[in-house]
């Protein structure tokens, strides 16, 4: 049996957003030991001109191959090729402090000034506080956060956790971010990071060495809340952070709650290839049982792109409820 055979036989034994929609054997989960393989006989050079199967992937890991992928995408990047965004991405960062080139002040959307001698920060991430329409989300969890009673700032030197750039397969420049970001820390006396952003969440407790200071997501600190009863929800669990499904239930302990069969939004491919970014967000609204809810502001972005009446984000209704 040929290669193409062989992967198109489990066509339909895996999740695999991309294979879904492209319906083409290169980006079959199972070609990924294939791939693996070839870099490590071959060399770089070898997968030059069929780059897309390996930066296509969402790293979701729906099919538990991820990992493999992401180790040629890493080793790509290393031997000189790289995505057509990485450049963008690179010098947006590096000038902007986000991948967006947006030039604002991050907290300018406030009304109150959260610049406080507190050790705890609370780090919004790039797109609660750049992204006008979902700025909501940050909002709304300060407010969660305010209703704990934990005493918190906001950094005014806020920049990008660089998780954008590690998924990209960028992990020095990942890694420069990181310490530019620890010094920052360091030089506020920072002690503990609560975050409202699973991509930062993820970063901080990856390829980040930090070191004295304790990094929370905010869904670990703030108080459950009461629900209407007859609210059935359907929670989409950002690939990166699937061991908060467990507090999230907690949170929406008296709600009927159900997971998203769609295992990626598709929000990493944003910059890569939006429109089939696109495709996967739509293919996950209209997969889903019920209101689609995200305490993810980057999944919240692309899903309410496709359609913001079927999304909401779970912060905002949160903050609608009171405290049980």
């Amino acid at each position: 049996m040929g290669i193409r055979s062989w992967a198109s036989e489990f066509k339909q034994d895996h999740a695999c957003p991309i294979h879904q929609i492209k319906e083409d054997h290169r980006y079959s989960p199972f070609m990924a030991p294939y791939q693996y393989l070839k870099f490590k006989i071959r060399g770089a050079e070898s997968l030059k001109n069929d780059t897309d199967p390996i930066f296509l992937c969402t790293t979701c890991n729906k099919c538990g191959m991820a990992g493999l992928r992401y180790k040629v995408r890493q080793n790509l990047v290393k031997n000189g090729i790289i995505p057509h965004n990485l450049p963008y991405l690179q010098k947006a960062i590096k000038k902007y402090g986000n991948p967006y080139s947006s030039p604002r002040e991050r907290h300018a959307f406030l009304s109150k000034n959260y610049e406080t001698s507190s050790d705890t920060a609370l780090f919004l991430g790039c797109t609660s506080s750049l992204v006008p329409r979902i700025q909501k989300m940050a909002t709304s969890a300060i407010s969660l956060l305010e209703d704990t009673g934990m005493g918190f700032r906001l950094l005014p030197n806020e920049s990008c956790c660089g998780y954008i750039l590690y998924t990209m397969g960028d992990v020095e420049a990942a890694k420069e971010v990181a310490q530019k970001n620890i010094h920052m820390f360091e030089e506020e006396g920072v002690k503990r990071l609560v975050t409202a952003c699973p991509g930062c969440y993820l970063a901080f407790n990856s390829f980040y060495p930090l070191k004295g200071i304790e990094v929370r997501h905010i869904l670990e600190v703030i108080e459950p809340k009461k629900l209407p009863r007859d609210l059935t929800l359907t929670i989409h669990y950002p690939d990166h952070l699937n061991q908060l499904k467990g507090i999230t239930r907690r949170l929406l302990k008296d709600n009927e709650v159900h997971r998203t069969h769609y295992p990626c939004c598709g929000v990493n491919l944003i910059s890569y290839a939006p429109k089939l970014s696109m495709e996967i967000a739509k293919k996950m609204i209209d997969e889903s049982s019920g209101p689609l809810v995200t305490y993810c502001p980057s999944c919240y972005l692309i899903l309410s792109r496709v359609d913001e009446k079927k999304v909401n984000d779970l912060y905002s209704l949160l903050t609608a409820h009171q405290s049980v």
